[in-house]
């Protein structure tokens, strides 16, 4: 390349960018950074970090804004930052010193890093100057950096009020090339000084000796404030109190626009590209029209100078000012307004009514600091004024809006408690102060101030709809039922009242009605995407999955759903409907909790049935390694990577309603989440072993409502002859003292990810948890999971059952009433069901009658008397054992359930581990398999089919030497030929044929070998190689 092709680049951007063409100059212009000359000027682009493009959603990451060129560029820049704010984490700017004070109180900017200071932790960097790039608009913010007020500039300026106060620059200090072109020299600029009924003031920082002495001509009518200018903050509390800024380009020339301050610029023949746009509205351009031709520039000036002069508000009676401030405020020119109400005060101090008007006028347009400072004048001398406590209250009560709207919940109270302090009456404070105090979590406060609001305004649905969901929120249902009952009363087409008042419903257990008012919030707003969202998940808690699953799609769209960070994607390919996908790939994108992706990731094998050839899953970290071994997906992308070519995609919790699901229709074959087997990692424990997890620690609202406490949980941690082991990720200094003080293993808190408490899982035989992730990881690794559940569960667990259909492996332990506010009774259910299962079974009658048709051969008598059993919920853990037997040598997939079903009740008994050990070899799921069979000979060691199972199992994994130790355990039991048979496959495939065929002869005397091979009854000698 052409090595001054970037530098012939920038310069077309700039000319480019000189006629108006902003798009292409603008794209061009990024090409600054790529010539040398550039960063004379600029400080290099030396980061790690990589460049952000404005394309990449970056929003839980820290951008860094890297300054560039000169102070009123960035000056100029700044008013970007707003406009990516909410694309990122947090934004950090490097900061020059002079600027520091002047942007510390943007509240766009999380952190300003000055100089010298290190470099922070961050994850992107953008060039302040690429932003205009990534709108090609200019975003117009009136007045972007606040006023300034100043008790010294407000003291030192009050002399100054019956004359026009005009701030001047005519010199920039900038060594910048085009500084002496912009730069016009005082000898010029003092012409208007001669206009002796105004005063200027200097608010440059420099000035050479020469115009020091022009200065001193008119010392009159002239004021050098340079002295005082240390930064931009000096300068800016400086204009704040100016009439009038004339200044040439310079940074002044930026801070004054940025301000909203009337200003004049100076500009040569050919200025700088960016003023041919309207950067600022209250800047007015005065540019040469040829050559070198300043002199027309500063009598043009001086005319308009001499202009204001003769009507000049410092030439009118009090009368003039004020009725031209009215006419001012007829024609929307608020600014004027205020300019002439302030002139009228200063002359009539004692007018009170001007004041109270210019606060009033403050407010209007959002000044809401310079409305309270001017009625806190009014305050001070006639604190009883009238309406002015409550336009006091009304600005504070603004104020704090301000704030709540940004989600800055504690200054918004401290401002809503400062309006009621000048207005009790206020109902609108307390209301607001009801909704701030709920977002911080201050419930009691909350209810408090609502009710406040209510008495003030009793007729107010809004108030009562509000306080129904703080009430909500802090388990007071009853209390909740009728705020919203009364919302309704009030206004009977409340959607949000009907869809609050759903939920309460739906937590007491009134489903019906829930979905009588969800129905009734819809049937007002059919677009209520909230409501909607509530009713599916009550559809779906009813066991009305196919009406739920539908209703579930509305989630995109849902306030409550978007909140937590959740958006429906926008690609280019479609969303799968449903068809069949022979030949084609899909990418499924993760969402919502990691239990959600773990019950669901299940439907992944749907789409390899419907001919999917590829399957992305966009996985979180934390289960990246869970979901390698997961067949069905072909490639796990992680969030930061780019995706792969795909042409569908599809939501991981829209895949239950496109492929149809019913109850009876749940994909339920578990393990389906196959986790590698080490048993030896039992050999510190002894007895059965029993995983614990008593409390969520999500950000999710029911986190706290699905927790219970370890202390709790200690109740049943008591029962002897069991080993407890924590699964708990995090835990407090509390807790870990309680788990020394009753030897429970701390095992959870060494977990890296959900991939390591699988493993540690494994090796349980129970898992006793709150409904958390670690409920949905054990139950989908088909262990044995007791699930602790409040009264008002979440939609899957669905109510009035022990059982889940979407894991035959749990068994639910429920709370019995919604006013309980504790777990005891669960508890103890649980210490109960955990002392019967350490108890011997005893056999009813009709058992034992089943039995032994099952004995005699009569399968389906037997089927039928347990199939009754199972119906009466008698005899479960027997009648589901024995049942899933006789299954199992009919057909193993149907065994499954009847076996995990008597494992959830009876999980130390190694009958039924032996059973589903067995069953599991048959259907390949084998490192589970693994688990049963071992666990089944620590009951029974003798067991020749278990060790033989045993074998089977480590075979199909092809670990040899494991097989062949099983199949001689067996033998050393009692010599048999299907561990004979087993050890002859071994050997064979090991390449040993001479042993192998050796042991091959054994298949002759298995029963099942000769039943498939019938030998005719000869009478000839068996060949014996002779």
């Amino acid at each position: 390349m052409c090595p001054n092709l970037t530098e012939a680049k920038l310069n077309l951007a700039t000319a480019l960018l000189s006629q108006g063409n902003l798009q292409k100059g603008l794209e061009l212009y990024l090409y600054r950074w790529q010539v040398e000359g550039f960063y004379n000027h600029n400080q290099r682009l030396n980061y790690s970090q990589p460049l952000w493009d404005g394309k990449e959603n970056i929003s839980d990451k820290v951008l860094y804004v890297h300054p560039e060129q000169g102070f009123g560029d960035q000056i100029q820049f700044i008013r970007y930052l707003p406009l990516i704010r909410d694309k990122v984490k947090a934004i950090y700017y490097g900061c020059h010193k002079t600027l520091v004070r002047l942007f510390q109180k943007l509240n766009y900017i999380d952190r300003l890093v000055k100089d010298g200071d290190t470099f922070p932790n961050c994850d992107y960097y953008i060039p302040l100057g690429n932003l205009p790039n990534l709108f090609n608009e200019i975003p117009f913010v009136e007045g972007y950096l606040p006023q300034r007020e100043s008790i010294k500039w407000a003291n030192f300026f009050q002399p100054f009020m019956d004359k026009l106060k005009v701030g001047v620059v005519w010199q920039t200090n900038s060594n910048h090339p085009t500084a002496k072109e912009r730069s016009i020299g005082l000898p010029y600029l003092h012409q208007l000084f001669y206009c002796r009924r105004i005063n200027f003031f200097i608010i440059q920082p420099v000035i050479d000796d020469t115009d020091q002495d022009i200065l001193r001509i008119h010392r009159d009518n002239v004021l050098d404030l340079s002295q005082d200018i240390k930064d931009f903050a000096d300068t800016a509390e400086i204009i704040n109190y100016l009439d009038l800024v004339i200044t040439i380009d310079s940074a002044v020339a930026h801070l004054s626009g940025a301000m909203g301050k009337t200003t004049w610029l100076i500009l040569p023949f050919v200025p700088d590209w960016r003023w041919q746009y309207n950067w600022y509205k209250s800047i007015t351009i005065f540019r040469q029209s040829k050559l070198n031709d300043l002199q027309s520039v500063i009598d043009d000036i001086v005319n308009k100078l001499e202009t204001l002069l003769p009507g000049s508000i410092m030439s009118k009676s009090i009368e003039e000012l004020v009725n031209q401030a009215a006419i001012s405020y007829q024609n929307k020119d608020i600014d004027r307004t205020i300019i002439l109400l302030k002139q009228a005060a200063v002359i009539a101090p004692d007018r009170y009514d001007l004041l109270f008007n210019l606060g009033n006028l403050y407010g209007q347009i959002g000044k809401i600091e310079e409305a309270i400072d001017t009625f806190k004048i009014i305050y001070q001398q006639n604190s009883e004024y009238p309406n002015l406590k409550e336009s006091i209250a009304k600005a504070y009560f603004n104020w704090g809006n301000s704030y709540n709207e940004k989600g800055e919940f504690r200054q918004a109270i401290e401002l809503y408690t400062k309006a009621l302090e000048y207005n009790p009456s206020l109902a609108k404070a307390h209301t607001n102060l009801g909704i701030a105090y709920g977002k911080i979590g201050e419930l009691d406060r909350s209810i408090y101030h609502y009710q406040e609001s209510i008495k003030l305004h009793p007729n107010h649905a809004e108030v009562y709809s509000n306080l129904g969901t703080t009430l909500h929120q802090h388990d007071r249902y009853n209390e909740a039922r009728e705020s919203y009952e009364q919302a309704i009363k009030i206004k009977p087409d409340y959607a949000e009242a009907h869809s609050g008042l759903a939920a309460i419903y739906r937590d007491t257990g009134n489903l019906e009605s829930a979905i009588l008012h969800h129905s009734a919030a819809i049937s007002i707003n059919p677009t209520y995407a909230n409501a909607r969202f509530n009713l599916a998940q009550t559809l779906l808690l009813a066991g009305r999955f196919q009406e739920g699953w539908a209703e579930y799609e509305w989630r995109f769209k849902s306030k409550q759903f978007l909140e937590q960070g959740f958006v429906e994607p926008k690609f280019t390919q479609p969303m799968w409907d449903g068809s069949d996908l022979f030949g084609k790939s899909i990418l499924i994108l993760s969402e919502q909790g990691i239990g959600d992706q773990i019950q669901f990731i299940r439907y992944a094998k749907i789409l390899k049935e419907k001919g999917a050839v590829r399957i992305f899953y966009a996985c979180p970290e934390p289960l990246l390694d869970l979901f390698r071994s997961v067949s069905w997906i072909d490639e796990l992308v992680l969030p930061e990577k780019s995706l792969p070519a795909f042409d569908y995609w599809v939501s991981l919790m829209s895949l239950p309603y496109l492929c149809q699901t019913d109850i009876d229709s749940i994909p339920v074959s578990v393990p389906y989440l196959p986790v590698p087997f080490d048993f030896s990692s039992r050999n510190n424990f002894g007895g059965g072993l029993v995983g614990i997890c008593w409390a969520s620690r999500s950000a999710s609202p029911s986190a706290t409502r699905r927790s219970s406490s370890l202390r709790e949980f200690l109740t049943f941690c008591a029962v002897k002859n069991l080993q407890f082991v924590s699964l708990q990720k995090e835990i407090n200094d509390e807790e870990k003292q309680l788990l020394a003080n009753y030897n429970i293993a701390d095992l959870g808190s060494s977990c890296q990810n959900f991939y390591d408490t699988a493993k540690l899982i494994q090796n349980l035989d129970l898992v006793i948890t709150i409904d958390t992730s670690v409920a949905h990881l054990a139950a989908a690794t088909g262990k044995p999971t007791w699930i602790l559940l409040n009264y008002s569960p979440d939609w899957r667990w669905l109510t009035d059952r022990s059982d889940s259909p979407w894991y035959p492996t749990v068994r639910l332990f429920r709370q019995k009433s919604y006013d309980s506010d504790n777990w005891e009774g669960v508890i103890q259910d649980i210490k109960n069901a955990l002392e019967l299962i350490l108890s011997p079974l005893t056999d009813s009658k009709e058992f034992n009658l089943a039995l032994s048709y099952y004995r005699s051969g009569d399968f389906a008598q037997s089927i039928d008397i347990l199939e009754s059993l199972i119906k009466q919920e008698q005899d479960l853990v027997r009648a589901n054992h024995l049942l899933g037997v006789i299954k199992v040598a009919q057909k193993p997939e149907l065994a499954l359930p009847y076996l995990y079903k008597a494992l959830t009740y009876y999980p130390l008994e190694g009958g039924i581990c032996h059973a589903l050990g067995g069953a599991l070899v048959h259907l390949r799921c084998l490192e589970s398999a693994l688990f049963y069979l071992h666990r089944s000979l620590q009951y029974e060691s003798q067991s020749i089919e278990t060790w033989n199972n045993l074998g089977s199992a480590y075979g199909y994994l092809n670990l040899y030497q494991e097989s062949i130790s099983s199949y001689q355990q067996s033998i050393k039991v009692k010599d048999n030929p299907e561990a004979r048979f087993g050890i002859a496959i071994n050997l064979l495939k090991q390449g040993n044929y001479a042993q192998g065929f050796k042991e091959y002869e054994w298949r002759w005397q298995q029963v099942s070998f000769q039943q498939n091979n019938p030998l005719p009854p000869f009478t000839q000698p068996r060949w014996d190689g002779s």
